[in-house]
């Protein structure tokens, strides 16, 4: 049976978008100098952030939801994939067409 990680409470686990790895004039630029981008997919996310008066707040991510965040959050691979687990309140909003 395949494992996968099941975020907690207001966590979300992003799988990152891949940074471009060609410039539009064909260059390649080298690993070390690509910037990662700060968007990606929700693979899971939790039940809800718990508020500090006890009662659970929905989540505002839903697996599917291509998402843009904050700088953050734990790396952690799995099943030769990388995720990056985040607290929901670091999403700071949904990419959407039109």
């Amino acid at each position: 049976m395949a494992k996968r990680i099941v975020p907690l409470r207001g966590n979300v686990v992003v799988r990152r978008v891949d940074s471009m790895k060609k410039t539009d004039a064909g260059l390649f630029v080298p690993e070390t100098a690509q910037k990662l981008k700060n968007q990606g997919v929700v693979a899971a996310a939790g039940l809800g952030r718990i508020t500090d008066d006890g009662k659970t707040l929905d989540p505002q991510c839903a697996e599917g939801d291509e998402v843009v965040f904050r700088d953050g959050g734990i790396e952690v691979e799995q099943g030769g994939e990388t995720f990056i687990v985040l607290d929901e309140r670091m999403v700071i909003g949904k990419v959407v067409e039109g």
